[in-house]
């Protein structure tokens, strides 16, 4: 986009707050961003452009910019984040793991709650805690939550179905609500404590049950005096291992960045009572070219985007872009006053200092890591250039599979690798519509034209042409893949890759050709081709599971096709249905509890 382009369009955005994207030709967002004022934020890209190579190559890219009025800042810096999230820009700096990081889960809207791992915070009056970043994390403070605070472990349905105390009652991990050990008032303090301990607010939390213990032993309850003093004692010695690093009961959260080359780290402290309580590492794509500045700010705003909790100070290196707009949001979010703090001195400067000092060996001892995964990937594919007699080492490779039952609910998949790594965001699943009867030539064929037809004619090349198409199978899936470039009249490098003997087939070759297990090259056509078998696979599945939920359903009395369409999008399987908890069920639009119930009797009946 010319600088008189960017002159030209900002003239109509409006002078107010919101949020303005970049799109390239095909429509794909490269960037978003947020301003007081759009128009004049937007003018001042021609400016900055020659000082900046990053915002030169993306305003090269981009040929249209559009935006979304909002009525202040802290809206559009919310919008901002959720357009980041949605359309993963690439000339954003973002959360490199692009998945969701597990929370630890209170059901506090059940009568006798449960601690549970969680992906999403979707449930309705549970209570939730985290993110943590790493799958060990989460279970050992699970481990120890429920080692401290005993807890039923049960589901609601073994719950409901209980006649006698489970072996959890006899090892003193469960206080067995379910056959009236303990009272609801009783449990509900132990979820208190709970919930205290995985805030990291451990001085509280001794100090309450300290004082259980005493009133306890007044009213001569012994047992429960013992157990609470052997809760406490079991706890201190968890908690008192943890260094006291700020005096006067600090709670913060400190923010540290590194970066190299593209890739960035960022640290989070957690400081709870003037102890370090946690930290969580998080990768930053997107960070060649950017200040720190930037890198932190991004780094705070997608941190709390997702976490369960706001400290009252947060902690940062150095000033973040809009520092005033940020702790209005996290106002906002915590309901309390919160202080955005770049000290200078002090224990709050030597946490930032030791923080910073984390991120920046964390990233050092990581790149050697991921610089010998790049060059085995890059090695793997120069190797299949050679073995292939390709013109250039191959970036972007497609894969295809096909998947059905004897011809019923046949589907194909097509996966994309590029420069080694899976490319999910253009991965592909057909559902096949032309072909009758188990014909996987014919589907695999319908599959491939219905992907190549737009994407060439002739000899004119699209950004996303791949350097190599692999087809699962061996000589007649390959024939028919060369089928359909024939009738389309292009020509892309292809081959075939037989599971029975890893063999490859290549076309005006009569001989298979066949690599050694060790080889790398191999190995990165064997990832491919099973990542194409699996997203079939379960694609296969889904279709199979929505049609038997489907009929199912369509027998169960009150629920009409709505209620089907919400049960199908949502579950997906009658078995997904089968073991799901009745609250789930009715929180459904168009559901509630009294036909939840229902649903899943009938299921259970008609197992």
């Amino acid at each position: 986009m010319q600088d008189r382009s960017v002159e030209q369009r900002a003239r109509q955005l409006p002078d107010g707050p919101g949020v303005y994207w970049f799109e390239d030709a095909s429509g794909r967002v490269l960037y978003v961003g947020k301003a007081i004022s759009i128009r004049k934020r937007v003018r001042s890209y021609t400016r900055q452009r020659l000082q900046d190579a990053r915002l030169l190559m993306m305003l090269e890219a981009a040929s249209h910019i559009d935006f979304i009025v909002t009525k202040d800042e802290v809206e559009a810096l919310i919008l901002e984040m959720n357009l980041i999230k949605r359309h993963r820009t690439p000339f954003n700096v973002r959360l490199r793991d692009d998945k969701h990081y597990p929370y630890l889960r209170v059901t506090l809207e059940e009568t006798f709650p449960r601690v549970l791992i969680a992906r999403r915070r979707s449930q309705p009056g549970s209570r939730y805690f985290g993110p943590f970043t790493r799958a060990g994390a989460v279970h050992e403070t699970l481990r120890l939550a429920r080692r401290f605070f005993p807890q039923r472990l049960c589901s609601n349905r073994t719950f409901a179905q209980a006649t006698r105390p489970c072996l959890n009652y006899q090892i003193k991990r469960c206080p067995a609500p379910c056959v009236g050990k303990i009272d609801k008032d009783s449990y509900r303090s132990i979820c208190d404590d709970l919930m205290l301990f995985l805030s990291g607010r451990h001085a509280d939390l001794a100090k309450q049950l300290g004082e259980k213990m005493e009133e306890a032993a007044e009213s001569m309850e012994f047992e429960e005096a013992a157990r609470l003093r052997d809760q406490l004692q079991a706890l201190q010695e968890v908690t008192g291992s943890q260094p006291v690093v700020a005096q006067g009961g600090t709670e913060s959260d400190v923010f540290a960045v590194a970066r190299r080359g593209d890739e960035g780290c960022g640290q989070v402290f957690w400081i709870r009572e003037g102890k370090l309580v946690g930290r969580e590492t998080f990768w930053l794509t997107g960070v060649e070219g950017s200040s720190q500045p930037d890198m932190l700010t991004a780094l705070v705003k997608q941190y709390y985007a997702q976490a369960t909790m706001v400290p009252p100070e947060v902690i940062v290196g150095c000033e973040l872009e809009d520092t005033t707009t940020i702790a209005a949001w996290l106002r906002q979010l915590r309901g309390k006053k919160v202080t955005v703090i770049r000290p200078q001195r002090g224990s709050r400067r030597q946490l930032l200092e030791v923080a910073q000092e984390n991120a920046e060996f964390t990233l050092q001892s990581a790149y050697p890591v991921e610089e010998m995964q790049r060059r085995r990937v890059e090695g793997a594919l120069s190797q299949l250039a050679d073995y292939l007699e390709l013109e250039e080492v191959p970036y972007r490779l497609e894969c295809f599979d096909v998947s059905n039952l004897h011809g019923t609910d046949a589907v194909a998949s097509m996966v994309v690798f590029e420069g080694g790594k899976p490319r999910k965001d253009q991965y592909r699943k057909y559902r096949i519509r032309t072909v009758e009867g188990a014909d996987d030539y014919a589907m695999l064929k319908e599959a491939m034209q219905r992907r190549y037809r737009r994407l060439l004619q002739g000899e004119r090349r699209h950004k996303n042409t791949p350097d190599l198409v692999v087809v699962d199978g061996g000589k007649g899936q390959l024939h028919a893949a060369l089928e359909v470039f024939d009738q389309l009249g292009i020509s892309l490098p292809v081959m075939g890759l037989a599971k029975r003997d890893e063999a490859i087939y290549l076309p005006e070759h009569s001989e298979p050709l066949r690599l050694q297990e060790s080889d790398p090259a191999l190995y990165l056509l064997q990832r491919l081709r099973d990542e194409a078998h699996r997203f079939a696979v379960n694609y296969h599945r889904q279709l199979r599971g929505a049609k038997s939920l489907r009929s199912r359903l369509e027998d169960v009395p009150g629920v009409g096709p709505r209620r089907r369409a919400a049960l199908l999008r949502h579950f997906g399987s009658v078995e997904a249905v089968r073991v799901s908890e009745v609250e789930e069920i009715a929180a459904l639009p168009g559901m509630n509890r009294q036909v939840a119930q229902v649903v899943k009797e009938y299921l259970q009946e008609n197992k």
